[in-house]
């Protein structure tokens, strides 16, 4: 038979274990309030990164066109200026070869000059064939 002191002990046994399961409950429930608390101030720092990310991409969104079209001026510019240069520098050289070709035929002509003036100084003319009577012939003339 179930006395009334078998009966108590169960209820206070039944309410000391409900405490016990209320405390680890309670505690439990600071630590997910604690994390709940953290987690909000994770989204908040992550709220404002976006607002900055957003900030950023609407500025390079905005300025694209413009940096772009500014961007293919630069390009334009600088491929003009490597044209010019490239045909400046053909003119250069090839009024350079021409001069070159000039000079070359210049000096074929002053040494078959001087040749000639050093032949003509010795009385010699290779022109006509070389014998004694011409040796002897120009010999006389000095």
């Amino acid at each position: 038979m179930i006395t009334i002191n078998d009966c108590s002990e169960a209820k206070v046994k039944e309410i000391a274990d409900k405490k016990a399961i209320k405390v680890d409950l309670e505690d439990e429930l600071v630590e997910t309030q604690a994390r709940h608390a953290e987690v909000l101030r994770e989204l908040e720092e992550l709220a404002a990164y976006n607002v900055e990310l957003h900030k950023s991409c609407d500025f390079v969104l905005k300025n694209f066109e413009v940096r772009q079209t500014a961007r293919d001026q630069d390009e334009i510019k600088h491929k003009d200026f490597c044209t010019d240069e490239l045909n400046t520098n053909v003119l250069q050289t090839e009024k350079k070869e021409s001069e070159k070709a000039d000079l070359i035929a210049k000096t074929k002509d002053l040494e078959m000059r001087i040749k000639d003036y050093v032949f003509l100084d010795l009385g010699m003319d290779l022109r006509k064939p070389c014998g004694k009577e011409n040796l002897y012939e120009n010999y006389d003339k000095k």
